[in-house]
């Protein structure tokens, strides 16, 4: 193989290494990445148990009942005071009436309230829109690389160039 054509070759592939340097954003600009799109239906089921209170309602009633007392002490026509004992749910009365001991008891109306434990089952079925999740890739910040250092960095190419050329000159071809 002849100088000439080693030099050549050298240039060549000199010329192919240093233009094969492409840049992220120069890669990016010519091959874009591709957006991964998902599509996602999401269901939630869930079912609750709740606590509540039921209002039980209790007609009211009157109840008059009495019992003989053989008590010769009093006389035929006697009426004593009347005792009466109330509570939330009744009133109770009694009092002696002619030799006999007569009570009364009356119950109104009334509305219990009843707490019932896990009384309620509620089911809840939620079903999400229609989502669609777009993951895209981190934004590329762009750093400023000032114009001297541009100008800089060429002419540094061009000066190892120029030192390879020459010492590929003096190497092979003068030295004939």
């Amino acid at each position: 193989m002849n100088l000439r054509n080693k030099l050549v070759l050298i240039v060549i592939a000199g010329i192919i290494v240093l233009s094969s340097c492409v840049t992220q954003k120069k890669c990016l600009q010519r091959f874009p990445p591709s957006i991964i799109v998902k599509d996602s239906i999401v269901y939630k089921d869930s079912i609750v148990y709740k606590d509540t209170i039921i209002p039980v309602y209790i007609p009211g009633d009157v109840q008059i009942d009495s019992i003989s007392i053989p008590c010769s002490d009093l006389p035929a026509n006697f009426v004593s005071d009347t005792l009466t004992l109330k509570t939330d749910f009744a009133i109770a009365q009694a009092w002696v009436e002619k030799n006999r001991i007569k009570v009364k008891l009356i119950q109104p109306d009334t509305t219990l309230q009843v707490r019932l434990n896990n009384a309620i089952k509620e089911a809840y079925h939620w079903k999400s829109e229609y989502e669609k999740i777009t993951e895209k890739p981190q934004p590329i910040i762009e750093k400023y690389i000032p114009g001297v250092y541009k100008v800089t960095f060429w002419l540094w190419i061009g000066v190892i160039i120029t030192v390879v050329g020459y010492v590929g000159f003096r190497l092979f071809i003068l030295k004939k």
